[in-house]
């Protein structure tokens, strides 16, 4: 009995790194495609987006929300998101840190 909660707390802890990794895993893959857009010529960037349309299903909103570096000259609702959270975790931080509580807001 022992060893089967031990084999579900170290698949439970697995499930969670891959949780906790998630975030940072798309931001890389945004980044590598975003940088791949880049370089390419004006002509060859025009064959993906035409190709990528063909049989891109998301909504013209949901599209400009999730725009990569490269397919936009403006940040995307993500990548505003992302500034979003690193300010609040700084400010959730910082009064951690000066031992702040739920209660003194």
């Amino acid at each position: 009995m022992d060893q089967l909660h031990e084999l579900q707390a170290e698949r439970n802890a697995r499930i969670q790194l891959l949780i906790n990794s998630q975030g940072d895993a798309i931001a890389h893959l945004e980044h590598v495609v975003g940088a791949i857009l880049l370089v390419l010529d004006a002509k060859t960037r025009s064959s993906v987006g035409s190709e990528l349309s063909k049989i891109e299903t998301l909504s013209p909103d949901t599209m400009s929300t999730v725009q990569l570096f490269g397919e936009a000259v403006t940040k995307s609702q993500r990548e505003l998101w992302r500034e979003e959270l690193a300010d609040i975790e700084t400010q959730i931080a910082d009064l951690e840190a000066t031992g702040a509580t739920d209660n003194e807001a």
